[in-house]
């Protein structure tokens, strides 16, 4: 079930979204459902008293109250993995959307192919998430959700996988047989010793620093390449 929440103060605005969500799920064999709310102060309140959480908000940044940016932040202290959608008639909040890690920002009247594209990019990611790499260490054969994979790291013989919850799993292979097999747009490899999944990443300057806290090195002499390779990865994301 895919949680969907439209907040937005027009009645117009959220009837027209709804509409266009259901007839792109009619195509779709993905079950979901539609919560709407007219404030920010409404839908955080599902957060915080009923502990209910969405995987894409549909957000306009004008309302009554708090802004759209304002909530999302708020928002942001109880999940992180939320796809926020902003919707504006302006791009004044586009540079700050960045701030919490927007998944697009989408200008009034709203243009139903950029729509599509995030929602397919979103059905993509589903289906990504729930692809699986099988390994086989100390006897056993564990399957690692890609999703949970924050990078992997190589040690003379060894790849060490590292995931969100720290576990680390030790396999005997090369770090390029690794990269063959995760062929997936997340991952990318940074340095001679490491791939990392961009969707773990907060920020980057001469290493990348993950949402587990963790530093993952960047090859030196290809800085500049691969900064500009993991921001093209969050804008095609964002789909503006």
């Amino acid at each position: 079930m895919i949680n969907i929440a439209v907040c937005d103060d027009r009645p117009e605005d959220r009837e027209s979204i709804k509409k266009y969500i259901a007839g792109y799920f009619d195509s779709n064999p993905h079950n979901y459902k539609t919560s709407e709310f007219e404030k920010g102060e409404d839908l955080l309140a599902e957060y915080i008293d009923e502990y209910r959480f969405f995987d894409i908000i549909f957000m306009d940044i004008f309302m009554s109250g708090e802004n759209g940016i304002q909530t999302s932040k708020k928002i942001r202290q109880y999940c992180q993995r939320v796809k926020i959608i902003f919707m504006s008639t302006s791009r004044e909040f586009a540079l700050e959307s960045y701030d919490v890690f927007a998944y697009g920002y989408l200008l009034k009247p709203l243009e139903h192919e950029k729509l599509k594209v995030l929602l397919d990019n979103y059905i993509k990611e589903v289906e990504a998430n729930e692809k699986s790499l099988a390994i086989y260490t100390r006897g056993n054969i564990h399957n690692i959700r890609y999703a949970d994979i924050v990078y992997l790291e190589s040690k003379n013989t060894v790849v060490i996988i590292h995931t969100a919850d720290k576990e680390k799993y030790k396999i005997y292979d090369k770090l390029d047989n690794m990269e063959l097999r995760l062929e997936n747009r997340r991952f990318l490899r940074c340095h001679q010793s490491y791939i990392i999944n961009m969707d773990y990443v907060i920020s980057v300057d001469k290493e990348f620093k993950t949402k587990t806290d963790e530093r993952v090195l960047i090859r030196k002499r290809s800085l500049r390449e691969i900064k500009e390779k993991y921001h093209k990865y969050i804008i095609d994301k964002m789909e503006w």
